[in-house]
């Protein structure tokens, strides 16, 4: 967002960290000029809103988030850009401190950009806050304890996708998730519970999944896990149909990954001491 932060938390900052980090020599540049826009403080950003949000974005809010952002950088100021890098700093600083001062500043983060989502509601990161809030609360299934939000079954769509085509998958378009979403609808009471336990907060397991295979290197790993992913019998955009989905909701076929990415440090909702990866 293009506000400056409050004062209270750039004091936290300044007391914490001096300066901005330097530019590393193999961060990739999204808007040069003086300062650089990197992806890197655009992945802070992400992170913020999720940390503030309690939530995990999918790829195609991360990729929309990028491509809007990346404009509007390129437009802004000298003074707005370094606004824009607070993110790199304040992400660094919150790795320094306990759970009880966490939820200090989450809730005073949430504050801040509920008044400039408000006050600026045409930017870029206030419109994704916006969007995010919404849709990580509005319930999609509801059945006693377990609540499956629009964000889970969006993420929950895009594994789906994963599953068919890991390396390069093949994204369902707007009909096809329809199609996926009205099946999820009409054959919810009839799924396990295990099934809906699968499926609710699907958004912060479809980032452990992430994780785990965009940084694993170990190739026979990754083999054994697209056996599993090959069994669900998913393929490349063809809409699934509901026995399908419901192989691909056994925990047998992503246990593994979300094991893996917990091996990394990787936290589903929380801050993570030391960012060792980068999702996307």
């Amino acid at each position: 967002m293009k506000k400056a932060l409050p004062v209270a938390l750039l004091l936290l900052i300044a007391f914490l960290f001096a300066g901005f980090l330097p530019v590393m020599a193999d961060e990739k540049i999204i808007v040069p000029g003086e300062p650089p826009i990197t992806a890197f403080a655009v992945d802070c950003h992400i992170r913020l809103l999720e940390f503030v949000l309690t939530t995990r974005l999918t790829v195609a809010q991360k990729d929309a988030f990028l491509a809007e952002i990346t404009n509007e950088c390129a437009e802004m100021s000298k003074e707005e850009k370094e606004d824009f890098l607070e993110a790199i700093t304040l992400a660094d600083s919150l790795a320094e401190l306990d759970e009880e001062e966490l939820e200090v500043v989450q809730a005073d983060l949430a504050d801040d950009f509920a008044q400039t989502a408000a006050e600026v509601p045409e930017d870029v990161s206030s419109q994704l806050f916006i969007r995010l809030q919404k849709e990580s609360s509005q319930k999609v299934f509801q059945e006693g304890e377990i609540l499956i939000t629009v964000q889970a079954v969006d993420a929950f769509v895009e594994y789906l996708a994963f599953l068919a085509q890991p390396d390069q998958p093949v994204w369902y378009d707007a009909s096809a998730t329809a199609v996926i979403k009205d099946t999820l609808t009409s054959n919810f009471a009839s799924m396990s519970r295990t099934e809906k336990d699968a499926l609710e907060d699907f958004q912060a397991g479809w980032y452990m999944i992430r994780a785990a295979w965009q940084n694993v290197e170990d190739q026979k790993k990754k083999d054994a896990w697209r056996q599993g992913f090959a069994a669900c019998g998913i393929k490349p955009g063809i809409v699934p149909d509901i026995n399908m989905i419901k192989a691909a909701l056994a925990e047998k076929v992503f246990a593994g990954l979300i094991d893996e990415a917990g091996e990394y440090g990787v936290e589903p909702y929380e801050w993570a001491v030391e960012l060792g990866v980068r999702v996307w």
